[in-house]
Order: structure tokens, then sequence, then C-alpha cells
């Protein structure tokens, strides 16, 4: 998939070709991403009209708050049916006009991610987005040591599908052999139900974009309702996958 950015400029003179960059909006991989710099929003107060101000406030606030709901109520659909298409950032382009602008859109030759995003907000800005430290499941981090450690030598690792079939579908394999077609995804069936939901439909394509390998969804016991509900429709949605406890696949690995 196609990954991209437009900057975000504020036109202080529309009589003038001055332009301060104020944000960054990127698509496709797992956005779509937007940055809003804090710093340069507060010098342009500084500067402008308290009132003109108030209405850049509101359209950055629009904007945040589409992106944001977006991620949200469309995560299911997100990675391969992006809000933010390329097209949509070149009608932004073309359409501006007034006090916003957007720049063309530059496609990114890397996987967007948030670190990956996070590193062109520094290039562009020289800001670091501070975020606030989320305590990860115990299960993440203890599944992606497992599978990068001595015990899963025998398999290829991070492993894009892309690399592997003509599948347009911008995912990751956590384990993969070639000679016995096999495929293995970690998934916390206890994660927020959304997230879950977007695992369990990458899954899904996944197993029909190859029919003839052999996938693993290897996941803790569910301590939730709503995650052992998850797992059984996930069981009942996509029947020939193979699912193994952590402890099973760790301990015969």
């Amino acid at each position: 998939m196609d990954t991209f950015y437009s900057l975000i400029y504020y036109r202080p003179n529309v009589m003038t070709d001055e332009l301060l960059a104020l944000g960054l909006l990127a698509g496709g991989g797992e956005g779509p991403f937007l940055y809003i710099s804090k710093r340069r929003t507060n010098l342009l107060k500084k500067t402008i009209h308290p009132q003109t101000f108030t209405a850049l406030q509101r359209r950055i606030k629009s904007l945040k708050k589409t992106v944001d709901d977006y991620r949200i109520e469309h995560t299911d659909l997100m990675l391969f049916d992006p809000h933010y298409s390329r097209e949509k950032l070149e009608a932004l382009h073309s359409e501006s006009s007034g006090a916003i602008v957007y720049s063309k859109t530059v496609s990114i030759n890397q996987w967007l991610d948030a670190s990956q995003f996070n590193e062109l907000i520094y290039q562009f800005f020289g800001d670091r987005e501070i975020t606030s430290k989320k305590k990860r499941p115990v299960f993440q981090l203890r599944w992606k040591a497992f599978y990068q450690s001595k015990h899963c030598d025998s398999w290829e690792r991070n492993v894009l599908l892309s690399n592997i079939c003509d599948v347009d579908l911008p995912m990751r394999l956590d384990l993969y052999r070639a000679d016995s077609k096999a495929i293995v995804k970690g998934l916390n069936f206890d994660l927020k139900s959304a997230t879950v939901k977007r695992r369990i439909y990458e899954i899904q394509l996944l197993a029909e974009s190859l029919p003839d390998h052999d996938i693993y969804v290897v996941h803790p016991s569910p301590r939730k309702d709503i995650g052992k509900s998850l797992l059984k429709s996930m069981k009942h949605t996509v029947p020939h996958i193979v699912t193994k406890k952590f402890s099973s696949f760790r301990d015969n690995s």
C-alpha cells in the first residue's frame, strides 16, 4: 500500500506567498496520522488577530476530530480502505485556498506507523511528540521477546505479506516458514474490542489470500468475557485456522 504525507500550512496574508508550516497529515500504512505543532501555533497566536486565531483553532480541532473518529470507528477497514487516501490529499492540495494550505503529497518508501510518523515530525518541526506512557499488555511483550529469540531461529520474522505473495495487504507476519507454508500471528483477545476485531478481519483476509498456507494464531487464555466471545467468534468466522495457547506453542516450538 502506498504511504504518503502532506504538510499543512497557514497563510497569514492571502496577498503574499508567505506560509507557516503548522502540521503534518499522513495516510496509508497504519494511518491516518495527524500532528499539529503547539509551538508554531503559539507563535502564530501572537501575530494574528484573536478572532482569526480562534477560527483557525476550530478548523484544526475539526480536522483532528475527523481523523481521531475515523481511527476509532473504522479500525476494521482503516488499513484497507483508508479515508485519507492519496486522492483525498491531492484534492485538498488542489482545492487549497484562503488561510489553510495543504502541500502536494509526497510518497514515503517505508511502512508508515507511529514510530515512522514521529520521525517525520522531528524532521519537519524538530519536535518530539509527547505521548503518555501506557503499560503494554504482558502478552505482547512476552510474545515479541519469544518469537525474536533463538527458539524461533528456524522461522523468518516480521515478514511483509507483500514479500511472499502478490496481495496488496499492509500486514506483517510474526513468523513465516516458506518450506512448510506456515504463518504465525500473535493476538491478545483481551485488548480493546475494536482492536481485536480489526486483527480478526486481517487474519480472515490473510486466510483468504493464502488458502494453501497453515495459519496459526497464538494467544493467551482470555480473562475477560468479551475476549472469550471474540476468540469464539474468530474460530467460527475463520474455521480453518489453528488457534494455540501461548504456553502450548512455546513448549512445542
